[in-house]
């Protein structure tokens, strides 16, 4: 992805590769605690379920992005 990133935007790796990488860390931060309190408060099941929810809002939020980035 940070390939794909600098691809796009040579004039300033390092500003666009923090973006993505915030992105990252942030949802390696705050997922696991938003889905532990699903899982506890709905069950596992629930849990899964919001995960792929969230997993697939992510995929088309990235689609909308690159698609805006083309016509920009």
């Amino acid at each position: 992805m940070n390939f794909a990133v600098v691809r796009l935007h040579p004039q300033a790796p390092a500003a666009a590769t923090s973006i993505t990488q915030t992105g990252v860390y942030a949802g390696g931060c705050i997922g696991p605690l938003a889905l532990g309190g699903v899982a506890t408060v709905a069950g596992y099941p629930t849990m899964w379920m919001a995960a792929a929810a969230a997993m697939v809002g992510a995929a088309g939020l990235m689609l909308l992005g690159s698609r805006l980035l083309k016509q920009g």
